[in-house]
Formats: C-alpha cells, structure tokens, sequence
C-alpha cells in the first residue's frame, strides 16, 4: 500500500463519519461507486461501518449492501448476515432488500438467510422475504419447509405468498408427448 493509498484511505474513513452532512453524503456516494467497481473494497469500509455504535453510519451503509450483494461474494454474505441481525430496524430493512439479488446469483445463501429472517415482524423485511421466498427454486426441500412453515404464519401476505408457492408445488406439470 503507497503512502498516498494510505492517506486517501484515512481521509474516506474521516468523510464517512464527518459530521456535516454534505461531507458524510459525498462520501457514502463515492463509497457506493466504489463498491460497485470494486466490491471488496466496499466491503471492507462497510466491514467497519456495520460495527459503529452511530446509526446513521449504520443506515448508510446498509443502503450499499445491495450494490456488493451480487459481485462481494462470502464478505458481502457476513455483512448482509450482520445487518440483518442489527437492532435497528432500518438497517434490518436494507439488508433485506438484498434478499432478492442473492436468490439471483447466490440461491443457497438467500435460502439461509430467507429462513432466517421469517420470524421477522416488520412489514418491510416481510415484503422482501415474499418476494425472496418467490425467486427461490421451489424443489429445493428446505424452500418447501419454508413455503410450509410460512403458509400457517398469522401475517395475512406470508400466508398468501406461501399459498401461491404452494400451489405451483402441487399442480400437475404438463407433459408434451
């Protein structure tokens, strides 16, 4: 690392916890056209981002998640565990989001996390684990347990989606002779 990667370096980590918020903005933006360039990069600033006792900071890097979810690979995996773990609600809400892009390119990581995050009661981290839970392979058994579990679930929209799912696992498949 050159003396000058390492100055900058110092300088982004000062920016994003700058307390005047144009300077905290430009940083989180540069930060996510960053990480969209350069995932690893990204996650190692959101690596220490996701850790600070500031909400804010917390918020905001969240937002990133699903710039890394795609390319960030097991990192961005553990970040977006993390958050969807973390006590506030609108980082748990963020993390969520990346739901359905990991059911895209990681379907055996969504699946875990999907699973995990069923038992959430917000409406927000509800809607996109329906909308996770709906990209998922339905002949994966683990989905189908999910599908099951979420079909006796007291949220009316859990209910309907896993009905749905349900459905498309019982319906005969057509055979073309």
């Amino acid at each position: 690392l050159s003396s000058s990667s390492a100055a900058s370096d110092v300088y982004k980590r000062q920016e994003l916890r700058d307390k005047r918020k144009e300077h905290r903005d430009n940083a989180f933006g540069a930060l996510k056209l960053t990480a969209r360039e350069w995932p690893e990069v990204g996650c190692l600033h959101l690596d220490e981002i996701i850790r600070e006792s500031d909400v804010d900071l917390r918020i905001r890097g969240s937002l990133i998640l699903r710039t890394i979810a795609p390319k960030g690979g097991a990192e961005a995996w553990d970040l977006i565990t993390w958050s969807l773990q973390d006590e506030e609600v609108r980082v748990r809400r963020n993390a969520a989001k990346t739901l359905t892009v990991l059911a895209d390119v990681e379907p055996r990581v969504a699946i875990i996390l999907v699973e995990s995050s069923l038992g959430e009661n917000d409406r927000g981290i509800r809607n996109s684990v329906i909308k996770a839970l709906r990209k998922l392979d339905i002949q994966s058994p683990r989905v189908v347990q999910m599908i099951l579990k979420g079909a006796s679930d007291e949220d009316l929209e859990m209910r309907k989606a896993c009905a749905v799912s349900y459905t498309h696992l019982t319906l005969p498949t057509k055979r073309i002779v």
